[in-house]
């Protein structure tokens, strides 16, 4: 799939689909020129190349957002030399914004994103493999309120390096557990007042959103009933 010109995909799932090419550029989407990807499920799509790949789900380039999405169990085949300039999201001069990267795999420098340029923030991205990094940045990028482990410093900018703890990443529940350090620990952005989760849930539940594209329910207190 190949948007361009400020064009808008929303509510949309794209999953296994299959590509192959020699200079291979978004294994499921390849996007620019200002256009946006919000709300949307990017899962199980592979990409094999037999020279350079930018991005085996998204590649996104020059003034793109992708917001409020989920980028899961995609994988680079390790069959060719792709990869170089890879992750599940390629970032040139675009935007990654309140969404999760996990569980893709890519054999080369980068298995989550890769930023060239890039912003990224209140996301996850976490626990891809295959020897990729999490998050690769080639030239300056912004990293704010999210939660990756190649991070270093816990709590510099709002990042958190520790495990998001999924509910059950195993069957694909990248929902966040009641005791995960992603709860609470985004920023807060005026898009937010008015829109949803993945879910359909509010985006604000409590004072503080949380990191990625799913809100998660906050630790239990005590309750008092009053009659």
């Amino acid at each position: 799939m190949i948007a361009g010109g400020n064009s808008l995909l929303t509510h949309c799932t794209v999953e296994d689909n299959r590509t192959a090419a020699w200079h291979a550029s978004g294994g499921a989407i390849r996007a620019d020129s200002g256009c946006a990807i919000r709300s949307c499920i990017i899962r199980r799509n592979s990409m094999w190349s037999g020279d350079q790949n930018n991005g085996y789900a998204i590649s996104a380039n020059s003034g793109v957002t992708v917001a409020n999405s989920l980028i899961a169990q995609n994988v680079n085949s390790p069959g060719g030399n792709g990869g170089q300039a890879g992750g599940a999201i390629y970032l040139f001069d675009s935007a990654l914004l309140s969404s999760t990267v996990t569980s893709n795999t890519d054999y080369r420098v980068a298995s989550g994103v890769y930023g060239d340029w890039a912003t990224i923030k209140n996301c996850i991205v976490s626990g891809n493999g295959g020897g990729g990094a999490n998050v690769y940045v080639w030239n300056a990028a912004s990293i704010s309120n999210s939660c990756a482990p190649e991070l270093v410093v816990d709590g510099t900018n709002g990042n958190v390096t520790a495990s998001p703890l999924f509910q059950n990443a195993a069957e694909g529940n990248f929902r966040l557990r009641r005791d995960s350090p992603c709860l609470n620990a985004g920023t807060n952005e005026a898009w937010m007042a008015t829109a949803s989760d993945l879910d359909g849930k509010p985006r604000l539940q409590q004072r503080v959103v949380d990191m990625g594209c799913y809100e998660g329910a906050p630790s239990g207190g005590t309750s008092f009933v009053v009659r």
